[in-house]
């Protein structure tokens, strides 16, 4: 897999989910932030989506995020791994 194809699917990813839910915070972290990713080896993306929301997290939301996620990684097979959280649990920190 080549290094441009994870940076297409970050953007095609952010494209897709700022269009449906411009609400949610998605940030990532690890080589692929540090710019240190070597795209030879087998490695994922690390993530995560921050809801805005309180404790109560919308089904329907998180299906369609996901559906988005899906979407995503068929134009792009790129390993991922995100977290999701909501604002209110990451502000109050249980986690």
């Amino acid at each position: 897999m080549e290094k441009e194809d994870y940076q297409r699917f970050i953007d095609d990813f952010i494209s897709n989910l700022q269009a449906h839910h411009p609400d949610v915070c998605f940030y990532v972290y690890g080589s692929f932030a540090r710019g240190e990713h070597d795209s030879r080896k087998p490695s994922n993306i690390d993530g995560g989506l921050i809801l805005d929301s309180r404790t109560i997290t919308d089904k329907v939301k998180v299906q369609s995020i996901s559906e988005i996620l899906a979407s995503s990684r068929r134009n792009y097979d790129v390993p991922t791994q995100f977290n999701l959280i909501d604002r209110q649990t990451a502000k109050d920190g249980r986690f």
